[in-house]
């Protein structure tokens, strides 16, 4: 079964995130943002469900040149199984830079997401730059799983942050992902960011700003 959502609630939907395809996305939407002069909201539709098992869609938000990312967040367009029964999950939700310009990519496990950002005037040329962790492999159990950790150059501060799955545990018929993120957030002195996760291979992405 798939549960469509209805554009005009997507405001209740909308979710925070802490969000592997070259797709280029074309956004729905630009819209000004009031609590920065000169702030504006992109929102972009992901793709379409591919046919592979996990039936993965790619979505990305990209902010205007010379623009910075402020925040990042997302809503559900569609996704398969019952409100008891879900099927989808997030598979990655991180910062990227993409011909010099900030935004968001999401992947989704049996859904459809739009990526929804925030994007202020850059206070310098190129202030944002991104970190990546080393790949950290689940340990098997529920506890002690150790963290990927993005450090953000010297000079900088955190942003915003985000995680990649490099590998997923599956199961059931037909397939679904059972992967989850436990930790995603800024580090101690907003020098970084971290994720842990269990049923994964999980990477840490840093979004920061020179100082």
């Amino acid at each position: 079964m798939i549960f469509k959502s209805l554009r005009a609630t997507r405001s209740l939907q909308r979710m925070t995130v802490g969000v592997l395809a070259s797709l280029l996305m074309v956004p729905i939407g630009i819209q000004s943002a009031s609590a920065t002069e000169g702030a504006v909201t992109v929102i972009t539709d992901s793709d379409a469900m591919d046919n592979t098992p996990l039936r993965a869609s790619v979505g990305k938000a990209l902010c205007p040149a010379g623009m910075s990312l402020e925040n990042a967040g997302y809503y559900f367009l569609t996704f398969l199984g019952t409100p008891k029964d879900p099927q989808y999950t997030i598979l990655s939700s991180y910062p990227i830079i993409e011909d010099g310009r900030v935004g968001w990519l999401m992947v989704a496990s049996k859904a459809t997401v739009a990526v929804d950002i925030t994007c202020v005037p850059q206070s310098k040329p190129d202030e944002q730059v991104l970190a990546t962790g080393a790949p950290v492999k689940w340990n098997g159990t529920n506890q002690n799983n150790p963290d990927s950790v993005a450090w953000c150059p010297a000079g900088s501060t955190v942003t915003n942050g985000g995680y990649f799955f490099d590998e997923v545990a599956t199961t059931g018929n037909p397939v679904r992902a059972v992967s989850r993120v436990i930790a995603n957030g800024s580090t101690q002195q907003a020098a970084g960011w971290f994720v842990s996760a269990v049923g994964a291979t999980y990477t840490a992405h840093a979004l920061c700003t020179k100082n």
